[in-house]
């Protein structure tokens, strides 16, 4: 197994590792007048950070992925977060991964009562808990395991089984293929996860979990979003 490393990712959510220009700070601080204009010149520092620089790894300029945050769920976190640590492919590192449909947290469900110490894999809206949190390891160039934080396990195939509906669970770390990602990236920020015991299979957000599925580049509950969260 590789070591692990440090890199920045993607779109809404994203913790920023940027700074607000001094100056801008003054300017709105001025315009909006006293000490209360100081809070709405801090809340407005989204629009700042959103028109930072280009993303890590020859990401799309911030100004068009900050501003566009606004509008979605996590307007506040994104807005706040700008561009800087935004990357255009997976890397080493710590991540939460929402579906696109829901714009929910996959992360450690209940325990699965027939085939312990498998644990399902939840989509919830709750992503501040370490269960929501994961770990991307790299096993072979751009083949990931992929780590629950909170859970200690490994996002898992059932049973390694490729029949269309196998459910997507947490187990054991273990080398089998059914623990082995690619990340195959769609438009946009979005990406399919690829296990690799099944070829032409995805995992496909089902309801509130995760199933198995022929891979459909048009399918939307197909797309995930790594948003990272331990932005150096």
């Amino acid at each position: 197994m590789k070591g692990w490393g440090a890199a920045c990712l993607m779109t809404v959510g994203t913790v920023g590792c940027g700074t607000t220009p001094l100056d801008s700070v003054v300017a709105e601080v001025m315009s909006s007048g006293g000490t209360d204009g100081g809070g709405q010149a801090t809340g407005g520092s989204s629009a700042t950070a959103g028109s930072g620089a280009a993303g890590a790894e020859g990401g799309s300029s911030g100004s068009g992925n900050g501003g566009s945050a606004g509008t979605e769920p996590n307007a506040g976190a994104a807005g706040s977060a700008g561009s800087d640590c935004q990357v255009t492919e997976p890397t080493p590192g710590r991540y939460q991964i929402l579906d696109r449909v829901g714009n929910r947290c996959l992360q450690k469900g209940e325990p699965d009562p027939t085939l312990y110490p498998v644990f399902a894999a939840w989509l919830s809206g709750d992503c501040a808990v370490p269960e929501a949190e994961w770990e991307l390891r790299e096993i072979n160039v751009d083949q990931y395991a992929i780590f629950n934080v909170g859970g200690d396990a490994n996002l898992d195939v059932r049973a390694g089984l490729t029949n269309d509906g196998t459910p997507i669970v947490l187990y054991t770390p273990r080398p089998g293929k059914n623990q082995l990602f690619e990340f195959q990236h769609h438009e946009g920020a979005y990406f399919a996860l690829m296990p690799q015991h099944a070829v032409g299979k995805c995992v496909e957000a089902i309801g509130a979990g995760a199933q198995l599925y022929p891979c459909n580049d048009t399918n939307r509950a197909q797309d995930f979003e790594l948003v990272r969260v331990d932005c150096p």
